[in-house]
């Protein structure tokens, strides 16, 4: 006696047959599919990469030259942060101390927060990081690109653990 496969007993075929072989030959991405453009070269798995590089080094104090630039301003400050918390900021354009209350932050593991809110809500994400250290050395940020002059973008160069 023939039965006939009802849609469900199908799917139930298809997902054993089919799909589980695929899935249990599917391996972790290499360290060279996460470095070429690949589909695990996403803004997100990079940040992972970056962030798990970064957090491993245990570097709380440290010194950075961050360069602001946009379409009506060039602007370098000098950062010193110790303990997680920015105590120093310097104009380097004029030579001028900032208060760093205004500029609190300023650190590495804000920058980070900001990239992953980027990640998710920016229209537009382009982030280097430093092969050393993980932090990221250069951000471009379009939140919307239907509005003019929000962009964020931002250089660090010049990073020194204390």
């Amino acid at each position: 006696m023939r039965r006939k496969l009802s849609f469900v007993s199908l799917a139930a075929f298809m997902l054993i047959v089919v799909c589980v072989p695929v899935m249990a030959a599917a391996e972790a991405p290499t360290s060279q599919q996460l470095s070429s453009n690949s589909p695990y070269n996403s803004p997100w798995s990079q940040w992972i990469q970056n962030k798990q590089t970064w957090d491993s080094m245990g570097i709380d104090s440290y010194e950075f030259t961050q360069i602001n630039t946009c379409y009506c301003y060039y602007r370098e400050l000098q950062i010193r942060v110790e303990n997680d918390t920015v105590v120093s900021v310097k104009d380097l354009n004029t030579g001028t101390m900032l208060d760093p209350s205004n500029y609190a932050t300023y650190t590495m593991d804000d920058y980070f927060q900001t990239i992953l809110s980027a990640i998710w809500q920016a229209e537009i994400v382009q982030v280097q990081y430093d092969a050393s250290y993980g932090y990221p050395s250069q951000v471009y940020i379009d939140w919307n690109s239907m509005i003019a002059d929000e962009e964020t973008s931002f250089t660090i160069t010049s990073f020194n653990p204390l």
